[in-house]
């Protein structure tokens, strides 16, 4: 079956959508998308004052308050996106984007990673990216229950991947890796075996289809060295064992490859 034709879904300017989210230009989303105007007046000052790369230097009198989505605007780092909270300062390389009431902060993150900044730089001599583009991204839009609930099943897939790579790369320096009670891999306690689901995933959003992941591993900018199999992610070359270890290059009798 077509993408287009998927039950389901809809085709949208931003790509393949739940046919009950909307599309929103991010000036839609936004109070503010302007760059910032603060310059570092104290080394040791109590305000943050953040530049293309982050955190630069510090001021006792910041411009802003709460929640904003930092992009580069001007240099090799046009595009960069980082995030702030609290009291800061923002300088006049930098564009703030301030978000509405009702739209989640960091599931606008995600959506910004997922389209690529990089693609509206512009200039060879001087790298740059301007606020007027940024107010015409398309941002496929959920209900704010549903951002939150996205935003929170992504990180705990994030930090699942985490936990694997780590046991990957542990035991890849082992050649006799063990599944009995002592073994460092079941301190991890990782359930991927029986049921095929993870408890700690109980907050993955009931309303979105399986067969959603992907899309959703997709707009999180996951590896795409992984599969999803139920709600789970797994490293295609990962065997599951049934002991709750994971072993990525030796297939112990009692555990079975990933389908």
């Amino acid at each position: 079956m077509n993408a287009e034709q998927k039950p389901g879904y809809k085709q949208s300017e931003a790509g393949l959508i739940p046919v009950d989210w909307k599309v929103h230009q991010l000036a839609e989303l936004s109070g503010s998308i302007a760059s910032g105007r603060s310059k570092v007046d104290a080394e040791f000052g109590q305000f943050p004052v953040y530049g293309s790369t982050g955190v630069i230097g510090y001021t006792n009198t910041p411009s802003h308050t709460g929640e904003s989505i930092l992009v580069a605007r001007v240099g090799a780092n046009a595009g960069l996106l980082n995030s702030a909270d609290g009291r800061y300062g923002v300088t006049d390389n930098t564009i703030a984007i301030r978000l509405k009431p009702g739209f989640d902060h960091g599931y606008c993150v995600l959506q910004l990673k997922r389209y690529g900044l990089n693609r509206l730089v512009f200039g060879s001599g001087q790298p740059l990216i301007t606020g007027t583009q940024l107010k015409g991204i398309p941002i496929p839009t959920p209900a704010s229950e549903e951002q939150v609930e996205i935003v929170s099943a992504l990180s705990e897939m994030a930090d699942l991947i985490r936990s694997l790579n780590q046991l990957i790369a542990k035991n890849a320096t082992s050649s006799e890796p063990s599944c009995n009670n002592s073994s460092p891999a079941n301190a991890a306690c990782l359930d991927l075996a029986g049921s095929g689901k993870r408890s700690g995933w109980s907050r993955y959003p009931p309303s979105l289809p399986k067969d959603q992941l992907q899309l959703h591993m997709d707009l999180a900018g996951l590896p795409k060295a992984y599969s999803s199999c139920e709600v789970n992610a797994y490293p295609q070359t990962g065997l599951i064992c049934r002991k709750q270890c994971l072993y990525p290059t030796q297939l112990m009798p009692h555990c079975v490859a990933v389908r």
